[in-house]
């Protein structure tokens, strides 16, 4: 909704009553996080970037400005998990990793990223979450 109650109404809870809310406290309580996603266009999917929209409770309604000059909230809390983020895509353009790179590493300075992009990638995603084929995972 975009509507920062999260840092106006209930400093550092979401104002939508939902499964985020659990999900956003395991967060904070988690050593390490894995975001996985399709490139699309150069950008997280659609159902990610939501995702990562609402962990803004985490989040601190301030600015500070770093090193290279841009701005960026400060965590609410000490301790952050370590986040490792994986894009996914076959037949992705230089143009497409480059700004998926650019624009994670970017909201993300302390993350860990790699791109997959070839069958051999596609299997290491199959290990770890089973088949792509969406056929065969609701079989």
């Amino acid at each position: 909704m975009g509507c920062f109650g999260c840092w106006i109404k209930k400093p550092g809870e979401c104002v939508i009553q939902d499964e985020m809310a659990n999900i956003n406290r395991q967060y904070v309580n988690s050593d390490a996080v894995v975001f996985i996603s399709p490139i699309i266009y150069g950008q997280f999917s659609a159902p990610i970037k939501n995702a990562l929209d609402r962990t803004l409770p985490r989040l601190l309604p301030f600015f500070y400005r770093r090193k290279d000059g841009s701005t960026m909230h400060p965590q609410r809390y000490g301790k952050i998990p370590v986040q490792i983020v994986i894009g996914y895509g076959s037949g992705l353009t230089g143009e497409e990793t480059t700004l998926f790179r650019d624009i994670t590493l970017k909201h993300r300075t302390d993350a860990s990223l790699e791109i997959w992009q070839n069958d051999s990638d596609t299997k290491k995603i199959e290990t770890l979450f089973g088949s792509l084929n969406t056929k065969e995972r609701t079989a």
